[in-house]
């Protein structure tokens, strides 16, 4: 179940709720006065990878503190 991020119009509260895919604002409540006008808002989602622990960074190679090599 995704996680919906709301907005109400009426007192500008934003909050969180799990929902099923696709539902809208339709029967919810804002926790912080009530009002039933709620926007759904745009949000990201993250994610996160493995990393190794050699040092490496993103493109596979290790970066040294001895200098970056450009004048």
């Amino acid at each position: 179940m995704p996680l919906y991020e709301y907005r109400c119009s009426r007192c500008r509260h934003t909050f969180e709720i799990l929902q099923s895919l696709g539902a809208g604002p339709q029967g919810l409540i804002c926790p912080e006065c009530g009002g039933g006008d709620l926007n759904k808002q745009f949000s990201t989602f993250a994610a996160s990878t493995a990393s190794s622990s050699t040092g490496a960074g993103a493109s596979g190679c290790a970066v040294s503190g001895s200098g970056s090599g450009f004048t």
